[in-house]
């Protein structure tokens, strides 16, 4: 009998950035067009991205990006952990204990707030005591 192939939830995968990414960064799909514009790539994601891809698990560099002196230049591919997954960010505005969040700038992310576009939610903040604006905690992706 034929094997069948399945899918997990979760994991990885390792993509080439277009523009530096810092490890535990959120990242998205790099467009055709405007920064970075490489398709097949990834950036740190935007405000209210919905092409998001996962957790960058280590730092990156795109081609060219490290300075020729550097014994120890950053990859240009990266590991990118997909959701569900429990990780720490970096919160661009406060949250409380199960807080919807959605993409901020560079990578970070932010309290949904209202009545957010369900597409745009990538989890929900996972630190009992809340997390202050600026700090990391603790985010369950979804």
């Amino acid at each position: 009998m034929p094997g069948h192939p399945f899918y997990t939830l979760g994991g990885s995968d390792t993509v080439e950035v277009s523009v530096a990414v810092a490890a535990g960064q959120g990242v998205e799909v790099t467009p055709g067009t405007g920064t970075g514009g490489v398709p097949g790539k990834v950036r740190p994601w935007s405000a209210g991205s919905t092409t998001r891809v996962g957790i960058a698990q280590i730092a990156g560099v795109p081609e060219g990006g490290n300075a020729v002196n550097n014994l120890a230049p950053l990859p240009r591919h990266i590991s990118v952990q997909r959701a569900p997954v429990g990780t720490r960010m970096q919160y661009a505005a406060a949250a409380g204990w199960r807080d919807p969040l959605i993409a901020a700038a560079n990578g970070q992310v932010t309290p949904a707030g209202g009545s957010p576009d369900p597409l745009t939610i990538v989890g929900y903040c996972d630190e009992p005591a809340g997390v202050s604006s600026g700090a990391t905690g603790r985010v369950h992706l979804v």
